[in-house]
């Protein structure tokens, strides 16, 4: 975790390799953060799960196969699929897909990255903050903060200690 050089000099929190490796397997990461009573969405196994579903590659990061169907009939076991949370959120007589990303540092939250893209793109996965023009909806990450972060402030406070008092001390982000 770089820091800016003439400011305080080089500082890096480096994870060991069984930390990397537990958090770079979606699967692994879902079933270990349910155990120590962090919420995740539910693993869908069964193709008979008739609600739409979130699929992803198992490991990595960013990937193009991230993606929503509307059930598990074709289910793909060697994939992630979970149960789909709604994230939709209403601002200004829009809807939106939001997706907050905590940032925390042991177990103090540092940041948060609130993600949103418009309904109207038909893309349930809020890939990336560069995907969205926030000039489309100036104030709206604000207004999420304001109104559904700071109220849960707290909890999601616990949500970091509990990884960190598992993990160690490192740098963390829950989405």
């Amino acid at each position: 975790f770089p820091s800016h050089d003439n400011v305080h000099g080089k500082c890096k929190i480096l994870h060991p390799y069984k930390t990397g490796k537990l958090l770079g397997n979606k699967l692994e990461t879902n079933k270990f953060l349910t155990t120590i009573g962090v919420p995740c969405p539910r693993i869908v196994t069964n193709q008979d799960y008739d609600k739409p579903i979130f699929v992803n590659a198992v490991e990595g990061s960013r990937s193009p196969e991230a993606g929503v169907k509307p059930n598990a009939s074709d289910l793909n076991p060697n994939k992630y699929n979970t149960e789909l949370i709604d994230t939709t959120y209403e601002y200004q007589g829009k809807t939106y897909y939001v997706n907050p990303r905590i940032m925390c540092i042991g177990g103090e939250i540092s940041h948060f990255i609130i993600k949103c893209i418009s309904t109207e793109k038909n893309d349930r996965v809020v890939r990336t903050p560069w995907d969205v023009t926030y000039a489309e909806a100036p104030g709206l990450q604000y207004d999420f903060f304001k109104t559904q972060i700071v109220p849960e402030y707290e909890y999601l406070k616990g949500i970091c200690k509990k990884i960190s008092d598992q993990l160690g001390f490192g740098a963390y982000s829950y989405d």
